[in-house]
């Protein structure tokens, strides 16, 4: 099982792309299937929208990954946690998909179980 934080001194610190020249945005998990497929989430609290910013860069990265060749997804996932956040336990609020955006089920750790799997990588 992996570190559940990697650097964890550092996660009270909050990135500033106030100086930067264009909007930026973050993405707060990554998952790499063996360069067979890429999942990308995005956690937000109890529901909250995605900002317009952050949908759109989500979906055109998604997209463009999908149209690349290597099948892609992108997962909104909701929590309740008022510290840290066990993003495996997050509800799925919906997933992107073939540039389509569809209503998730389940948790994020299932659904990233369930594509590791679809995708050849042994989950123990």
């Amino acid at each position: 099982m992996p570190d559940p934080i990697r650097n964890g001194e550092y996660a009270h610190c909050i990135c500033d792309f106030s100086g930067m020249p264009i909007g930026a945005t973050d993405i707060d998990a990554f998952i790499d299937i063996k360069n067979r497929a890429f999942v990308f989430g995005e956690a937000k609290h109890e529901n909250s929208a995605v900002p317009l910013g952050q949908r759109l860069a989500l979906e055109r990265l998604t997209d463009a990954v999908h149209r690349g060749g290597i099948p892609a997804f992108c997962f909104v996932v909701s929590h309740h946690d008022k510290g840290d956040i066990d993003i495996a336990k997050a509800d799925v609020s919906e997933y992107r998909w073939r540039g389509q955006w569809h209503r998730g089920t389940g948790t994020f750790g299932d659904a990233a179980s369930f594509l590791m799997k679809q995708y050849g990588y042994r989950v123990d």
